[in-house]
């Protein structure tokens, strides 16, 4: 039996209009939405830095941000004297060997500067550094501190088998052996660039480190 035709599909105007408004919305999404990865940055309409979330970002290089002098409001690290200012406290650390004047020659006793703190200090904290060529088979410490009212140290000695510790209320650096403490050096002022001690003992072969607050 021979096929029927159906004829034409059926045609509507508002079919067409329809069709024609899908058609054009489509091509403008195509384009905004950009599939192909290829639209550039100027055809797109509202971007920078602010509208994606990056309002602080620059432009800087990376070798141009590491060479840079970094720079805290109100809070400067200086790192060739490790010197931390613009806080508080402020934080200087540093070392010297008791008693010495030049080299390795061990000075007179009597008072002695320590100068490059770079302000006044409140508090200075001190441990002792036991040299290896003095107690090869001893630990030794001694910490001590002062604040420009009072000072103390406190002395420990190890040789494996017996353990002593002594206190002075007296001296702010000092270290013990066996039983006899050794006391170095006491307290005798805050100065505006480091502060002053007394060494009542020149001993070279101790490192003094020191932790100066302000």
């Amino acid at each position: 039996m021979a096929r029927k035709a159906l004829g034409s599909a059926p045609s509507d105007p508002k079919d067409t209009a329809t069709k024609g408004y899908v058609d054009t919305e489509d091509t403008a999404s195509r384009a905004r939405a950009n599939h192909t990865g290829t639209q550039l940055a100027s055809t797109i309409s509202d971007l920078s830095k602010s509208s994606v979330g990056l309002g602080n970002v620059d432009n800087t290089s990376n070798a141009t941000e590491r060479a840079a002098t970094a720079t805290l409001t109100n809070k400067t690290i200086v790192g060739a004297n490790n010197t931390i200012t613009g806080i508080t406290p402020a934080m200087k650390t540093g070392g010297f060997k008791i008693g010495i004047i030049s080299g390795s020659t061990v000075g007179s006793t009597g008072n002695k500067a320590i100068t490059g703190v770079g302000f006044t200090p409140k508090l200075v904290r001190f441990t002792i550094l036991a040299n290896s060529t003095f107690n090869t088979t001893s630990t030794i410490t001694g910490d001590g501190a002062m604040d420009g009212t009072t000072q103390f140290v406190t002395m420990n000695y190890n040789n494996g088998t017996t353990t002593t510790k002594q206190s002075s209320q007296s001296n702010a650096i000092g270290f013990i052996t066996t039983s006899d403490a050794l006391l170095l050096a006491s307290y005798v002022s805050m100065d505006s660039d480091g502060f002053t001690i007394n060494v009542g003992t020149a001993n070279g072969t101790f490192d003094i480190a020191y932790e100066c607050y302000g």
